[in-house]
């Protein structure tokens, strides 16, 4: 954490940011980012067709409120924890947005999966990629492991990735790469009475990367619904976010 903190001590573009949970009126940024995305390949091709759109424009607002969207996978009918933040500051406003859910329904304990994540086109280059997601990392608890995926356009998020120490696990469908990071071996276990963690969206830490669109495909994008009860890393996450608001 103190080689983190000395990273961003000078750089106060980045040490100002913050994750925070996203609201309603943050749904349209999203989906622009996502539709745009989508057009040039680095998001499924689905987000091109109404229904598609609608239907992924209803789940992040139902998402915003607590309401999540039970998917077909192919496990079956999965209702998995979800989380969508946006990533911004007070003074540049909403710059990307970050979606995670458990890998499967129930494993909330073990594994979670970056789902799909955006950068805005004038802001990309600067390094806000790279930042956002060692944010969100330096508070993802480090016993757990954390999945991704790439489409073949997603170079830049995939170069991005295993520089943050995910290891490419294959190659499915179209091309798509799935990259998975695992706790650290070495790691000491963590006293089961320390419960207090560093607020998400206090620190940054950047790095003059030159990353484009920052994503992973939503082709079985899982959401929160109401029928499950919130795992305790979800919770953990969302106490995090409380007050980060730009």
């Amino acid at each position: 954490m103190d080689e983190y903190l000395e990273e961003i001590r000078d750089k106060p573009h980045f040490r100002d940011a913050v994750l925070r949970s996203a609201k309603p009126e943050d749904v349209e940024f999203v989906m622009a980012l996502l539709m745009r995305g989508a057009a040039l390949g680095h998001f499924t091709s689905g987000l091109l067709f109404g229904p598609y759109e609608q239907g992924q424009r209803e789940a992040f607002l139902n998402l915003t409120q607590g309401i999540g969207t039970p998917v077909q996978t192919d496990r079956g009918v999965e209702r998995k924890q979800t989380a969508l933040w946006i990533y911004g500051s007070p003074h540049l406003g909403n710059i990307g947005f970050i979606e995670i859910a458990e890998k499967h329904e129930g494993s909330g304990n073990q594994e979670w999966e970056i789902l799909t994540a955006g950068i805005s086109e004038e802001y990309r280059g600067r390094g806000h990629g790279r930042n956002m997601l060692k944010l969100f990392m330096f508070n993802f608890p480090p016993e757990l492991t954390l999945y991704a995926r790439c489409y073949p356009a997603s170079k830049s998020m995939f170069r991005l990735l295993k520089s943050l120490g995910f290891k490419l696990l294959g190659i499915i469908d179209s091309g798509i790469r799935e990259l998975e990071k695992r706790p650290a071996k070495n790691r000491a276990p963590q006293s089961k009475s320390k419960k207090s963690k560093p607020a998400l969206g206090k620190h940054t830490t950047t790095t003059q990367d030159s990353e484009k669109m920052l994503d992973t495909p939503p082709d079985s994008q899982p959401k929160q619904t109401n029928e499950t009860r919130p795992s305790s890393l979800l919770g953990k996450l969302k106490r995090w976010c409380k007050g980060q608001i730009i």
